[in-house]
């Protein structure tokens, strides 16, 4: 039977699932990274909540150094492309399935990054949680750099889509970043971005992350107290002194829930985008397109239709028992067993193709 957009969008969820989990020495590498730069940056700002530069500088640094985390896996993306392109061809799967599903998959180290930085770093400086806040504000604070990290990925996802080679994106991936950082609000303040840019800031979804982790922070309800003589509260004032003010006026807890929609929007238009060109072009130039074939291939195809050539063939039936292949992994010093006793029949007359949960075969 043919498969459904379900069948194959959870299949290839759990190929990218499955290879990620494969790769134990990423995976235990990162831990490690995520344990150690979690420490050191939160023992730099130990308990510094009470200093508004100190919050808004480790706040930027921990989205900043998740988001960094996911886009290291867009160079891998130009590895696997030549694949895409053979599996396409024999039409395994809908490549939005392969975009979304590859997007899916993007959640779990995301999430292991985020929960596991990010609470260290939470904990550690002494992030609103308590005299008028709630846990509520942490689970928050992991949702925005976590929705941050996948969004950006899905974004940036579009380069191997587009450019040829690796070393295009790498010189589009430095500048993007380079964008990210420069208006995102942190290293100039939107009160002081000139009116000729601003737009620049407004299209930047790390300003809209990073400002939704700063009103997660002061309009929590830790920072209600007004300051004497006026109708302020601690937290607008702070924010208005670090330039998160909107026509005058600091911004709003639903400006976090504006941060969050946009990028959902974000990462839907990136898979809108990412499947239209990984549909409609190839870099490849070993792959046949649009039904065209070289001069060689026509040339084979007019000698077999002159000359047929019938050679008798004895049809027989095939069945294999207990089949197991067992290979040392690149990676790591343990065996990767390929077979586990597999067994099956092919019959004569039919072809049959044994494929792994991969898609490999």
């Amino acid at each position: 039977r043919k498969n459904t957009w379900w069948d194959n969008l959870k299949l290839l969820v759990e190929r990218e699932l499955l290879v990620w989990r494969r790769n134990n020495y990423v995976i235990r590498a990162r831990l490690i990274q995520n344990l150690v730069m979690g420490i050191i940056a939160g023992s730099l700002f130990w308990q510094q909540h009470e200093n508004p530069q100190s919050v808004a500088g480790i706040l930027f640094q921990s989205m900043f150094f998740i988001t960094m985390g996911a886009t290291t896996k867009i160079p891998h993306q130009f590895d696997v492309r030549s694949i895409l392109y053979k599996q396409q061809d024999a039409k395994f799967y809908p490549t939005w399935a392969y975009v979304v599903g590859r997007t899916l998959a993007f959640v779990p180290s995301s999430a292991m990054d985020s929960c596991m930085y990010g609470t260290i770093v939470y904990w550690f400086v002494g992030l609103a949680h308590n005299d008028g806040a709630s846990i509520a504000n942490y689970f928050i604070y992991l949702l925005l750099i976590m929705a941050s990290a996948i969004s950006t990925a899905a974004l940036l996802g579009i380069f191997p889509a587009v450019v040829k080679n690796r070393t295009t994106c790498q010189a589009l991936l430095s500048l993007s970043l380079v964008y990210f950082v420069l208006f995102s609000g942190f290293t100039v303040q939107l009160d002081t971005v000139p009116s000729y840019w601003i737009w620049a800031y407004w299209l930047n979804p790390i300003a809209w992350m990073f400002r939704g982790l700063m009103v997660n922070e002061y309009q929590s309800g830790k920072y209600d107290d007004f300051i004497e003589g006026t109708s302020t509260t601690e937290g607008e004032a702070i924010l208005s002194l670090l330039g998160m003010v909107h026509n005058g006026k600091p911004f709003t807890t639903v400006w976090i829930w504006y941060a969050i929609l946009l990028l959902v929007l974000i990462t839907a238009v990136s898979i809108v985008v990412t499947t239209y060109f990984l549909t409609s072009f190839r870099h490849d130039s070993s792959t046949v397109q649009g039904g065209k074939v070289s001069e060689n291939e026509e040339d084979l195809e007019t000698y077999i239709d002159n000359d047929r050539v019938e050679i008798p063939v004895q049809k027989a039936s095939l069945t294999f028992n207990n089949i197991r292949y067992t290979v040392k992994s690149p990676t790591a010093n343990e065996p990767i067993e390929l077979l586990k006793g597999v067994e099956g029949i092919i019959e004569s007359g039919k072809m049959t193709a044994l494929m792994g949960s991969s898609g490999a075969g």
